[in-house]
């Protein structure tokens, strides 16, 4: 896929279509940000949502906001222990545990993070569309598989949602970062979620979590959109910096 930025935005759909609410089956030795990494089938968001042409004003349609700075090849006639100078140089290529089968492509991507709590599956079919409404998803998008997503600051209200292929473990609800990749624009419905206007935008963003062996470095845990002011906020203040993303 030519746009890698819409490329990492896949979604896992089910191994088959008898199976289509099983958890995923993560292939190790892949990196997480790949569609390749999940065994079952995937799909990715079209960048162009609505019903309009491309250069009608009210189209939802997407537009990138990171940028993938490089991408850390490793060499095939040597190891990078992550404790070796070369893992402290951004454009040197390196391992995660020194042995051959665990070299793997790391993405260096320049964008926003924030935290978010994820939480569990929606009360019911009604606030599951509504999510999907808000976030600028066809009624038909929808998933069974989507977890309700807040922020920090208001853990009562859902301003998301997030399709995991890692789920997690530790009770109700988890806290994770959202790394923005690209926002969704002309979604109608701005004046229910206090906007001025008649539409809105929702962030597409991959949720990650941090890896202990190293510093700015990310494994992905899945894909979803967040809306509204909370999210606005915490977008605006947060500092662009460079992740690595494994």
């Amino acid at each position: 896929m030519p746009d890698i930025r819409r490329g990492l935005l896949w979604e896992f759909v089910g191994r088959n279509s008898d199976k289509k609410k099983e958890p995923p089956e993560r292939l190790e030795g892949l990196p997480s940000w790949s569609w390749g990494s999940i065994y079952g089938g995937v799909k990715w968001p079209s960048r162009y949502d609505g019903s309009g042409v491309k250069d009608d004003k009210h189209l939802v349609r997407m537009e990138d906001d990171c940028e993938v700075v490089d991408v850390l090849l490793p060499p095939n006639d040597r190891l990078d222990l992550i404790d070796s100078p070369s893992f402290l140089n951004p454009r040197e290529p390196w391992s995660v545990r020194g042995q051959p089968q665990d070299k793997f492509p790391v993405l260096c991507i320049r964008a926003r993070l924030q935290q978010v709590v994820v939480g569990g599956q929606f009360a019911s079919q009604a606030d599951l569309e509504l999510a999907a409404g808000l976030s600028g998803r066809h009624k038909s998008s929808k998933n069974s598989r989507w977890k309700t997503v807040a922020s920090p600051l208001a853990r009562g209200t859902i301003a998301g949602w997030a399709s995991l292929e890692r789920e997690h473990s530790d009770g109700e609800s988890s806290v994770v970062f959202a790394l923005h990749i690209s926002r969704t624009v002309g979604i109608p419905g701005g004046l229910p979620l206090g906007y001025m206007w008649l539409s809105h935008h929702a962030y597409n963003v991959l949720f990650v979590r941090e890896v202990a062996f190293a510093a700015d470095t990310y494994e992905r845990v899945g894909v979803g959109r967040l809306f509204g002011k909370e999210f606005d906020a915490g977008f605006g203040y947060a500092r662009e910096r460079v992740v690595r993303l494994v």
